[in-house]
């Protein structure tokens, strides 16, 4: 299975997921599987950090996205009054970021 299905797999659960959030009294289960998007986009993230040429752009691009999210949050609690915080851009940015600065750590130390 590739990246590209197993991120579409994800999309299709946080889409029923977010079915679940938006529609009232849609069954509980409609979470249970969106709940299942998280480490899939998670582990994605992971074998692209690894796999990627340039990790500066690539955490530049999930903070941009992050950035971008967050902008049409706000926009759509001014225009619609509700708040919405799934924001996983973020999560995965600050994720990326730990990854970035533990690979430096290591590298530093075969350098010694």
């Amino acid at each position: 299975m590739t990246t590209t299905t197993l991120k579409l797999l994800a999309l299709i659960f946080m889409f029923i997921d977010h079915i679940g959030e938006f529609i009232p009294n849609t069954p509980e289960w409609f979470h249970w599987i969106g709940r299942l998007s998280a480490p899939i986009f998670f582990f994605c993230m992971a074998w692209g950090f690894h796999y990627t040429h340039n990790r500066k752009k690539y955490m530049i691009r999930l903070y941009l996205c992050g950035v971008g999210m967050g902008c049409m949050n706000i926009l759509f609690q001014i225009i619609g009054g509700k708040e919405i915080n799934n924001n996983i851009f973020v999560t995965l940015f600050i994720s990326s970021f730990f990854i970035y600065m533990i690979d430096l750590i290591k590298s530093d130390r075969k350098k010694e």
